[in-house]
């Protein structure tokens, strides 16, 4: 099982602060550092961490940020063939982290979102048996390569695509696999307040999708194939920071099901290999000696 991801590779710049500031405030940063990030670049490393092999394609820039993204995503054994140059600077994001591990990411995604149709290399994708669409502004290499790709097709929804109702549907009817938070299911119109989430997975997954998996950070996933409504709680975990949670349970989730087609395993897996990754500084700090006793 070969699996390649589609979307941003970007240079997170963590600050850990007391609180958030408000307008015309100043908080001061406790410590500052630089880590490689952007969601489908974090799930294909997490997905070659866990033992599949794994592609990326995404652009980056022409720059020394750009070069160590690359760097770093061959040193982690993701074939990265389908990375492209753009003129514009790598993208980079600005993650403030609470001292509970909450975060608020302000995102400048650069080269990322000058990712175009003609970037998208049909021959060196059908190499892969699984396609992962992940969070970008600029959806259209995604719905592009959804369109023509020959095999199975998740996505893991995130807030840029969310904030478009019709972004969102427009993708969702094209993949098998939709993961997604409960606020981003609720944001497209799936579901709201007063509806119960047993019933937004089901207006999701009429959408288009055969399985459907809503996440809830702390609280119980629930998963639905149609016939069977999983739900799973994350064991416990002492948290130090939340930054690419979502993206390690992406990859644990498609890691565990494509190769099982077990689903409720596939979810409990997914929400052990998160809740873990929530005990380590940064969106790849869950390293691969971690995974050896699991």
């Amino acid at each position: 099982m070969a699996v390649v991801s589609i979307g941003a590779v970007l240079m997170d710049q963590m600050a850990r602060v007391a609180r958030m500031p408000v307008m015309d405030d100043e908080v001061f940063v406790s410590g500052l550092s630089l880590s490689p990030g952007g969601s489908a670049a974090n799930f294909a490393v997490m997905l070659s961490r866990l033992g599949t092999e794994s592609g990326f394609v995404g652009k980056v820039g022409r720059d020394p940020c750009g070069t160590a993204l690359i760097q770093d995503l061959k040193k982690e054994g993701v074939d990265t063939r389908g990375v492209k140059y753009a003129s514009s600077p790598t993208g980079t994001a600005f993650i403030a982290i609470l001292p509970d591990g909450q975060r608020a990411i302000f995102a400048f995604s650069g080269a990322a979102n000058e990712l175009a149709e003609d970037d998208i290399d049909l021959p060196y994708l059908s190499t892969f048996s699984h396609l992962h669409l992940a969070d970008l502004e600029n959806i259209q290499p995604l719905v592009y390569a959804a369109r023509h790709f020959d095999g199975t097709k998740s996505l893991n929804m995130g807030a840029l695509i969310a904030e478009s109702k019709q972004k969102a549907l427009n993708l969702i009817k094209r993949v098998d696999i939709l993961i997604c938070s409960e606020e981003e299911a609720n944001r497209i119109g799936a579901g709201t307040a007063s509806e119960s989430l047993p019933n937004t997975a089901r207006l999701l997954r009429e959408l288009g999708p055969s399985v459907v998996v809503i996440t809830r950070g702390p609280r119980e996933t629930l998963a639905f194939d149609g016939e069977r409504l999983i739900s799973s709680r994350p064991p416990t975990a002492r948290v130090v920071d939340t930054t690419g949670s979502g993206d390690t349970f992406s990859a644990a989730f498609i890691h565990s099901y494509l190769n099982s087609r077990n689903l409720k395993h596939a979810v409990s897996f997914a929400n052990k290999i998160a809740a873990l990754s929530t005990q380590f500084r940064g969106a790849r700090g869950l390293r691969r000696e971690h995974l050896k006793s699991l």
